[in-house]
């Protein structure tokens, strides 16, 4: 039996849409440009965004901050794809909140809400959607829906991988924009980082917090 795929819109209150991680890593492996890989990664992420019908505006980390009512870093514990009253695709994430840097969360636990998911052999996808992978260090962006839940900003872009260094055990994080590789000479409003284009998880949260301009 072939799987149904429905795709559906992405909410109305959520105009900021990343492109699919996994295609960017890919293109990244790829690239053998030297300098000129940085662009090439970026104008490529672009080009899949627009095939795939997502408005792409790259939100920079002021954005996120003020607009988000929660921030939370932790680690995601568990991830189930429910039906809602009218049989509508959603999936729960519940995220163990180990900081809170922004906003009050009661309890150490946290769920977020995402639109769409797959029960069974049905899949409902939303373009831009983030992914929360079980056993992940995050630090998510949030909003409160109307109905008091968690909803990550920005689709992807509201949400962190937090990953550490080899050699040094250096936590840093990234999301689709910041915290990765940029090109020579073009700093600008989105890099909260160093000049290397990695984002430091305490630079991180000192800027949420207020500590850096």
């Amino acid at each position: 039996m072939m799987r149904r795929r429905s795709p559906v819109a992405a909410p109305l209150d959520a105009p900021w849409m990343a492109g699919a991680a996994r295609g960017t890593a890919a293109l990244r492996r790829r690239s053998r440009l030297g300098t000129w890989r940085p662009w090439l990664g970026f104008c490529l992420l672009c080009l899949t965004a627009t095939l795939l019908g997502v408005q792409m505006i790259p939100m920079s980390l002021a954005e996120l901050r003020d607009k988000a009512a929660l921030v939370v870093h932790g680690r995601v514990l568990d991830k189930i794809a429910l039906r809602d009253a009218r049989g509508r695709i959603y999936t729960e994430v519940t995220l163990g909140a180990g900081e809170i840097w922004k906003g009050t969360v009661a309890g150490d636990r946290l769920t977020i809400v995402l639109a769409g998911g797959v029960i069974g052999e049905d899949r409902t996808f939303v373009p831009g959607q983030a992914d929360y992978r079980v056993g992940e260090e995050v630090v998510a962006f949030l909003r409160l829906n109307q109905r008091g839940e968690a909803v990550t900003i920005g689709l992807a872009q509201g949400k962190f991988e937090v990953w550490s260094e080899a050699a040094t055990g250096r936590k840093f994080a990234r999301n689709l924009f910041l915290g990765r590789p940029q090109p020579a000479g073009s700093k600008s409003q989105l890099q909260a980082q160093a000049e290397d284009g990695r984002l430091a998880l305490e630079d991180l949260k000192r800027q949420v917090q207020g500590g850096a301009q």
